[in-house]
């Protein structure tokens, strides 16, 4: 009877060997896919944080691109006007010219 109950005791210790080596094998487990876990939400976080600043680059990117356009937009309407008063100018310049000519055939003719 002794000996079935030290059988029993030994099978038991076995038993618990055993199952404590599964829990500490499981324990690893659960350890070791929290941090792979945790890694993930960081790369996660570290990949929205980035999406956010480059939305914010391409923001202020785009604002500035308008201003540079609102910019061209002014020197070539001040570039237009100054083109149109230098044909201005040149047209007077001619007419004044012909003007200057015709008189100065005027009074040759006298």
């Amino acid at each position: 009877q002794i000996y079935t109950l030290q059988l029993k005791l030994d099978t038991n210790k076995d038993a618990e060997k055993k199952l404590k080596f599964e829990l500490d094998a499981l324990t690893q487990w659960k350890k070791n896919a929290e941090e792979e876990l945790r890694n993930m939400r960081q790369r996660a976080q570290d990949k929205s944080d980035e999406v956010v600043s480059l939305n914010k680059t391409i923001e202020n990117m785009n604002k500035e691109i308008s201003q540079l356009k609102m910019q061209l937009d002014r020197v070539t309407k001040e570039s237009d006007a100054k083109e149109k008063e230098i044909s201005e100018l040149t047209q007077w310049k001619k007419t004044a010219e012909m003007e200057r000519l015709q008189l100065e055939k005027e009074l040759k003719t006298k």
